[in-house]
């Protein structure tokens, strides 16, 4: 908010690490979440979810060691205006995509001022996320275990193996062209 909190950010920042990424401060935001898997019929898309906070920003300690998702303190399904949860979602899936990922991954936005912003990415086992499914735990894990497979069986009829004498030649001590 302020050239001061700034500098004494960049210093912790850099007491911690010698690179260090700045974003721009956004008031007034509200954190949305989306997570996405590729189920047996394509890509399953979970419900928008906007966790609780108490502060300007949501620190560590108030998103991962408060547990607002066991106290209720979140809003499910996320109350948006119209467009945004569209955004996010179609958003969500294009990253997905174009990352070539796979398992479960949830996106957080910031939605401010009726901006969507892209925050982050957690993976497995940051965010397994399955409280943002409206479905049964065992029936995601299901689907998402069968994609697994599925995709291991389609990667491994790629790998082809040849015969060559390249290496054998180059353990039995033969010398580089040249030297």
């Amino acid at each position: 908010r302020s050239e001061a909190e700034l500098t004494a950010a960049l210093e912790l920042a850099f007491s911690l690490d010698e690179e260090v990424l700045l974003e721009r401060y956004i008031p007034d935001f509200k954190e949305v979440n989306c997570a996405v898997y590729r189920g047996p019929r394509g890509l399953v898309l979970s419900g928008l979810e906007s966790p609780g906070r108490r502060a300007d920003i949501l620190s560590f300690d108030e998103k991962y060691m408060n547990f607002s998702k066991q106290t209720g303190d979140r809003e499910f399904p996320a109350v948006l205006a119209p467009g945004i949860g569209e955004e996010i979602r179609e958003t969500t899936a294009r990253v997905y995509e174009y990352l070539g990922m796979s398992g479960i991954v949830r996106m957080d936005y910031m939605v401010s001022e009726g901006k969507v912003y892209f925050n982050e990415i957690n993976s497995v086992p940051g965010s397994l996320a399955f409280y943002l499914f409206e479905k049964d735990f065992s029936e995601v894990l299901a689907e998402v275990t069968s994609q697994a497979v599925a995709e291991f069986r389609e990667r491994a009829r790629l790998v082809r193996e040849f015969s060559s004498d390249l290496l054998a030649a180059t353990a039995a001590g033969a010398k580089a062209p040249g030297k």
